[in-house]
This record gives C-alpha cells, sequence and structure tokens, in this order.
C-alpha cells in the first residue's frame, strides 16, 4: 500500500480523532513552510536543537553552542536571543543575538550578531533601518562550510 501525505495545515485544522485515524492509516502531513520558507514541521529538526531551544538555521545553532562555549569560559556574561527592535511603519526586526562580553575597563561590550545562510535584500534593507534608528552595529556572520560541517564564522561584508 502507497503512503500518503496529507497537506499539514489542512492536517493539523482536523479534530484529534481524525488525525489519529489518518496516522494510523499512515496518512502523515506534509512537512508546512511559513510564508517566509521557514520549516515549521517538526521533522529533522533534532540536529537544530541546543540545550532544548530550536533554532531556524543549522548555523545558527551552531554559533549559539560556541557562545555557550565562551560562556562557560567565563568571556560572555549573557546571552539574548531574537531581539526585537521596532523600525519605521507597523514593523519589527528580530536580531539573532545580543552578546554581552566581559566588561573590559568597567565598560561591557555589547555585540548584536545575525547568522545568515543567505543574506537577502530585505534582511538587508530592514538592517540598515535597525542601524539607522537605533544606532548600534549588527554583525552579520555567514557560516563557513567544509565537507558538510560548519568550521567557523566569516563577516558579510556590506
Amino acid at each position: 500500500m502507497q503512503k500518503t501525505r496529507c497537506h499539514g495545515t489542512e492536517m493539523r485544522h482536523l479534530p484529534p480523532a481524525f488525525q489519529q485515524a489518518l496516522s494510523k492509516a499512515g496518512v502523515k502531513p506534509k512537512a508546512t513552510r511559513s510564508r517566509w520558507n521557514v520549516d515549521l514541521s517538526d521533522e529533522g529538526k533534532a540536529k537544530r536543537k541546543v540545550d532544548g531551544i530550536t533554532f531556524h538555521s543549522v548555523a545558527e545553532a551552531e554559533y549559539y553552542r560556541r557562545l555557550l562555549v565562551l560562556r562557560a569560559n567565563g568571556d560572555v556574561t549573557l546571552i539574548v536571543r531574537q531581539v526585537p527592535f521596532d523600525i519605521p511603519g507597523p514593523a519589527v526586526h528580530k536580531v539573532d543575538f545580543a552578546v554581552w562580553y566581559k566588561p573590559q575597563f568597567g565598560t561591557p561590550i555589547v555585540e548584536f550578531v545575525e547568522v545568515k545562510g543567505r543574506d537577502l535584500s530585505e534582511g538587508k534593507l530592514k538592517r540598515r533601518q535597525v542601524e539607522q534608528a537605533w544606532n548600534i552595529h549588527i554583525r552579520v556572520l555567514k557560516a563557513v562550510y567544509q565537507r558538510g560541517v560548519i568550521t567557523g564564522f566569516e563577516e558579510v561584508s556590506k
């Protein structure tokens, strides 16, 4: 018998009894995506989980893992994820990480970081708006892969 798939948004809205009957019959929900092409299903997300937190990308999860090592060493004092910034118009831009480094000479260093797979024009525009409105600098990092494994991060030029 061939296994069929049901579109995730349709199956998600069915009553629980119907969902159970469909899953017993071998019908699986399709991987759902948001309008920003973010995978909303639970399939394959194990590799993107760090400390029980599910990340949008493997690169973002790996960068967070590296920040946790820095925090354990005492170089980083605080890590805040998905920091929202209001931008002109009814919009909000979320920066991936705000990192507080160990104070040097009594002043803590705060760095705003975005980890990107691809730096799209819409993201660049929103980032520029945040930088101008809030007078901050957002560091954009791209994962460097070698044989399918992230070996480091490099800064994306503006």
